[in-house]
């Protein structure tokens, strides 16, 4: 597909370039805390009786704090440490943490909540997401299909990384799991592309409303009870329940792609919202896995009311 202007393709280098520069800053966050972590293990297994750690929550300066005064007093044995001067705090021995379950996998979380160490870059993933599109928003001429195009981005996502966690209970959390859904995935377009071209764009709502009946229905299927059918007969149910939707979402997103004005404000659009969905993949950790198909649901409504817009819009200028 070719650009409009060398400013389009710009805006889009500019965009990809920042989201990988976020992605860095996460992963130094997330590396920081693991840091703690470990040295709050290390203080543990030196002195069991006087449990020291890092509260790595209130923030990095106080870990730099620590980094410093290690290396400035330089302790030798274990009885050293009690004398260095960062803040310490007791080892938690509490038993209400949140045991994990299949809707729950999170083994690092002691409750369901989605930590600080996430909400931050994921606020700011989202702001500097939507910071180039600003202007293309302002002057839109064409908000039913815009709208449209960003939320189908959101549920395609969300969708897919729904898809991730529920069959990962029947392949496991490898690569395997990954490797099926990818390849699923692009079989799946690959055939909504084949709908899409013997379709027009009339029928969005009936696609839609078929992939709210399929969503609802496996809101109601657990993943770990198909493994009753064995190892294939389980893995290819759970990938008919759990991907199918995909078709019908990708063929959605052919059809009003097809029919939009601005080709690369709806493909941008539909980035945006595809960063959206993903960043709400992390509100599993407080709701568990189960309520990314009820905010899929939620979505696709949306999605439903839009088309039926777009479409009744469609049969007037006719």
């Amino acid at each position: 597909m070719m650009f409009g202007n060398f400013e389009d393709f710009a805006g889009i280098q500019i965009f990809y370039v920042s989201i990988a520069f976020l992605d860095m800053c996460a992963l130094s966050v997330m590396l920081f805390k693991w840091l703690g972590q470990e040295t709050g293990r290390l203080f543990q297994s030196l002195k069991p009786l006087t449990a020291y750690s890092i509260n790595v929550a209130g923030g990095l300066p106080e870990f730099c704090f620590f980094v410093f005064e290690f290396f400035l007093h330089r302790p030798r044995t274990y009885k050293d440490f009690p004398k260095l001067s960062f803040f310490p705090r007791e080892a938690s021995v509490r038993s209400d943490i949140t045991p994990s379950e299949d809707d729950w996998p999170f083994l690092f979380l002691p409750r369901r909540e989605l930590p600080m160490t996430y909400v931050w870059p994921i606020f700011l993933i989202i702001f500097v997401g939507f910071l180039p599109l600003y202007k293309e928003i302002r002057k839109t001429d064409d908000a039913a299909i815009d709208s449209l195009m960003f939320c189908l981005g959101m549920g395609f996502m969300l969708l897919e990384v729904r898809s991730m966690s529920e069959l990962s209970l029947l392949f496991g959390s490898t690569w395997l799991v990954n490797s099926v859904i990818i390849a699923a995935v692009m079989l799946f377009i690959l055939l909504s592309n084949y709908i899409a071209s013997r379709l027009s764009s009339k029928w969005t709502p009936m696609l839609t409303m078929i992939l709210l009946a399929v969503l609802v229905l496996s809101a109601f299927v657990k993943a770990n009870s198909l493994a009753v059918f064995g190892p294939v007969g389980g893995s290819l149910l759970g990938c008919l329940v759990f991907l199918v939707p995909l078709i019908f979402s990708s063929a959605i997103f052919s059809l009003t792609f097809k029919s939009s004005k601005s080709v690369n404000r709806a493909l941008a659009l539909n980035l945006v919202g595809g960063l959206v969905g993903v960043c709400l993949e992390y509100l599993s950790m407080a709701f568990g896995i189960k309520a990314l198909t009820y905010i899929a649901i939620a979505i696709y409504l949306v999605v439903l009311y839009l088309t039926n817009k777009v479409a009744g819009r469609s049969a007037e200028t006719n």
